[in-house]
């Protein structure tokens, strides 16, 4: 009797082993057959406002991708927009949960991070959400499908030159990519016989900008250049409207973020004009509504930082359904062979850095929401 049970037990422990090994494998299997991509984006802190956008625009492209053969499984890592949190947060990401894939948020936790990555012994394709020039040109793991400063210069050095403004100030926020737009709109306007007649930073937390304005409106410019932030926007622009500044602004992407036709005279605002993409301008698109309609209903507010995050999660996972691999090396080289890519914010194209060119249009608020500004109308 009990060499009976001695083998029957034996069995049972055989049989439990089996169970569990097959168990394990299947596990493994659907582990495999994820794409493992951490987000580092600044949830907490001071630029929580881009973090927690960027985050819903990427929730909202992974529910329209449930049937994928290789889904996406992203983490979350709050990096409170601090570079030292960053590179703790890539550190045990890449040793722990053994992700290849990564998107990173703001301009100095990317500054902090690329280095790493390029040093890293393997292939890590990185999407970066930053405005600073170039960011992408020495780190070929790079990619970028976001509005950079030279895509924001583009657009509103074109809108200058045809709109006949040769003298134009530059006072813009004080960090590299603010000294890049002065830079940047200077050469572009002497190209076309043009020059910046007065150019001058301010700290982002600035909050009286009364000394500046008056200087430039002494010097009497055709037109001034402002980049900041959406608080920044608003503090300048109600300056300017008490001191009687009626100079027209060429203004950063960040327009679209601050709410202002409820905040300001439509006069003062008709003479703002800032690149905005497809996403703002077609919102009866019905693709874009129901992008809108699907924000919305998540208590937010719809903007370019959620649509641009959405359209990153959708390419990323475009090029993983290309490829049929969750290879980030082949991932990459699928990105390339999907341009140009048609999202939600309009056609994305990428030059030979990784880095976006994208479909960005001088506009205003009107009438009826944000429109094409005509420079034959100013």
């Amino acid at each position: 009797m009990n060499k009976k049970r001695t083998i029957i037990a034996a069995v049972v422990l055989v049989i439990a082993a089996v169970l569990a090994l097959t168990y394990s494998a299947r596990n493994s299997v659907k582990s495999s057959s994820e794409l493992k991509v951490v987000a580092l984006l600044p949830l907490t802190g001071p630029a929580a406002i881009f973090g927690q956008d960027e985050k819903l625009g990427i929730e909202l492209a992974l529910e329209a991708q449930e049937s994928a053969k290789i889904p996406l499984a992203f983490t979350f890592e709050d990096t409170q927009g601090k570079p030292d949190i960053a590179v703790s947060a890539l550190r045990k990401s890449y040793d722990i949960s053994g992700s290849r894939v990564y998107m990173v948020s703001t301009t100095s936790p990317t500054l902090a991070i690329l280095p790493i990555l390029k040093d890293l012994p393997d292939y890590t394709l990185t999407f970066v959400v930053a405005t600073l020039s170039g960011i992408t040109k020495d780190y070929p793991f790079a990619f970028r499908i976001y509005p950079s400063v030279d895509e924001e210069i583009r657009v509103l050095s074109s809108y200058a030159e045809k709109a006949g403004y040769k003298r134009i100030a530059a006072y813009c926020f004080k960090s590299q990519a603010g000294e890049d737009a002065i830079r940047t709109m200077a050469k572009s306007v002497t190209a076309f016989g043009g020059s910046v007649i007065f150019s001058d930073t301010f700290p982002i937390v600035e909050k009286d900008f009364r000394q500046s304005l008056l200087k430039i409106k002494s010097l009497q410019p055709e037109a001034i250049l402002i980049t900041g932030f959406a608080s920044n926007y608003a503090d300048i622009f109600r300056q300017m409207i008490e001191n009687d500044i009626n100079i027209p602004i060429l203004a950063g992407v960040g327009m679209p973020l601050g709410d202002f036709e409820k905040q300001l005279p439509a006069e003062f605002l008709s003479r703002v004009v800032f690149p905005a993409s497809r996403f703002n301008l077609e919102p009866e698109n019905p693709e874009i509504k129901a992008l809108i309609d699907a924000i919305q209903q998540k208590g937010k507010t719809a903007n370019y930082e959620i649509a641009y995050a959405y359209d990153t999660t959708m390419l990323l996972a475009s090029a993983v359904e290309k490829s049929g691999s969750s290879d980030a090396n082949k991932i990459s080289q699928a990105i390339m062979e999907l341009m140009p890519y048609k999202g939600i914010t309009g056609t994305i194209n990428l030059d030979e850095n990784r880095d976006a060119r994208l479909d960005l249009k001088p506009c205003r608020y009107g009438p009826n929401g944000i429109e094409l500004a005509d420079p034959i109308l100013r």
